[in-house]
């Protein structure tokens, strides 16, 4: 089951060799990855990258000049594990995704306060202690 998920920021040429993604000197085997973050103008991918990605269900996107993700390359409908998640997530009941969101707020603000106490910067168990206050699909904002 791939577990890697790659970001790529800075200006490199990625391409397959041996059923291997190779970037920056390194080796990764494409049954080890999930997805492909590219955030940076200046990275090269041919075609065959893409097809490869496609043939292994590596999801590949690209960021625009925010680095924030613009687009999304999946394999094609009945082929991606990536397209039957995000239908089970459209066809999720509004009560499963309010309490979904609650939790991935809930993990966010625990995710901040472990860098802080990481960091030894004070008020990490007062950041801590907002996600006691966040509701079912974050209606207060916490």
């Amino acid at each position: 089951m791939p577990y890697k998920n790659i970001l790529v920021q800075s200006a490199q040429r990625l391409h397959v060799h041996n059923n291997c993604l190779e970037i920056g000197g390194s080796r990764i085997p494409l049954e080890d990855i999930n997805a492909i973050m590219l955030d940076h103008p200046a990275i090269l991918v041919s075609v065959d990258f893409v097809k490869r990605c496609a043939q292994n269900d590596i999801a590949v996107y690209t960021t625009d000049d925010q680095h924030i993700p613009s687009a999304m390359f999946l394999s094609m409908p009945g082929k991606s594990k990536h397209l039957s998640m995000l239908r089970f997530q459209i066809s999720a009941s509004k009560p499963l995704s309010k309490r979904m969101w609650k939790r991935i707020v809930e993990q966010k603000i625990h995710n901040q306060s472990l860098c802080l106490k990481m960091l030894e910067i004070d008020g990490w168990t007062d950041i801590e202690l907002y996600r006691r206050d966040v509701l079912s699909g974050d209606s207060s904002h916490v």
